[in-house]
């Protein structure tokens, strides 16, 4: 199982997304729309999680929603560096070291969740879909990005020959040269590492693997329609953002973009697992009573700054106040 880990690079992801002012705008655009759709005629509470939320970008967005609110990341360092500045002006937002594929929660955790610009690294989407289902309340609303195969650009470059097996379910392996981006570019030795996988999934397969594990499709949404340089450099942000909101609206068209949302819901059973519908969480809730090895699912013993699975007899540490459940098996 690789995992793409910026700690290995010394990479800040917030360097990203400096001069995206047009993708950060119509991404928080979507998630506006997609969370007060959800959220409009429901409590509004419990608890919410952000899969690779590394500095926090999208935390304005939902944590006035919930009562609290995780980041889950794999970069360690990214979260010391930014902690502070998150929990300044987001008290009910905790901070934790994880691996997606062994979530350290226990079953029915969340009432809602997201994970955006995290999917292309993601090798085993069968996987990470089952902790993902196993995590979420009954009920529960998860917004899931991924990168689009099928994309306006991508069906271009087939007609040209360029990139062949467009319409096959295989996962595309993305080239990327685009250092910016926290991946080695193609001279660099680590070009073939754990930390270049980049892939875009086509819609179809995502769609049938989250389904079997009971994860139902409620909204599709396409984003970042013009998503390419030369539009950016000569067209204001503002307008391309209301350009972009006008396609996010239609449907048909959401499968030309390179960017995809699928809004998920866990679907409903008789015996509703951690609690009732999604916003009907306990007012308050303990980091530690929500916590699990993230190996073998045993409770937890805390001491301090330490925490020791009853089952396996794993320990974890917490480093600067954020525990750091990262585990590869």
């Amino acid at each position: 199982m690789k995992i793409s880990d910026y700690d290995s690079t010394d990479y800040d992801y917030a360097d990203y997304w400096q001069g995206r002012e047009y993708e950060n705008a119509v991404e928080s655009m979507a998630i506006r729309h997609l969370l007060g759709r959800h959220l409009r005629d429901r409590q509004k509470g419990g608890v919410f999680i952000d899969i690779g939320g590394s500095f926090g970008r999208l935390t304005p967005l939902y944590a006035p929603l919930f009562r609290q609110n995780i980041i889950l990341d794999y970069s360690l360092n990214t979260l010391r560096k930014y902690r502070s500045k998150i929990q300044k002006t987001n008290k009910n937002v905790i901070l934790i070291a994880g691996n997606l594929y062994h979530l350290p929660f226990r079953p029915g955790t969340f009432d809602g969740g997201l994970m955006m610009r995290v999917m292309h690294h993601i090798e085993e989407p069968d996987r990470y879909f089952e902790e993902l289902a196993r995590v979420l309340k009954p009920g529960a609303i998860f917004l899931q990005e991924f990168a689009n195969k099928i994309h306006m650009k991508a069906r271009i470059r087939n007609l040209l020959g360029k990139q062949p097996r467009l319409y096959d379910q295989t996962p595309y392996q993305q080239p990327h040269t685009d250092e910016s981006s926290g991946l080695p570019g193609e001279d660099d030795p680590r070009a073939n590492s754990d930390a270049n996988i980049f892939l875009n999934y086509h819609p179809k397969h995502l769609r049938t693997v989250a389904q079997s594990h009971d994860l139902r499709i409620r909204n599709v949404r396409g984003l970042s329609f013009f998503r390419m340089p030369f539009l950016k450099r000569r067209i204001p942000t503002k307008l391309l953002r209301r350009l972009d909101g006008l396609l996010q609206a239609i449907p048909f068209v959401a499968s030309l973009a390179p960017s995809m949302i699928y809004t998920l819901q866990k679907a409903m059973t008789d015996e509703r697992v951690g609690g009732g519908d999604a916003g009907e969480g306990p007012a308050d809730v303990s980091i530690t009573d929500i916590l699990v090895c993230p190996s073998c699912k045993g409770g937890l013993h805390f001491d301090a700054d330490k925490a020791e699975c009853r089952g396996c007899g794993k320990s974890f540490d917490k480093v600067d106040g954020i525990w750091d459940f990262r585990v590869t098996s």
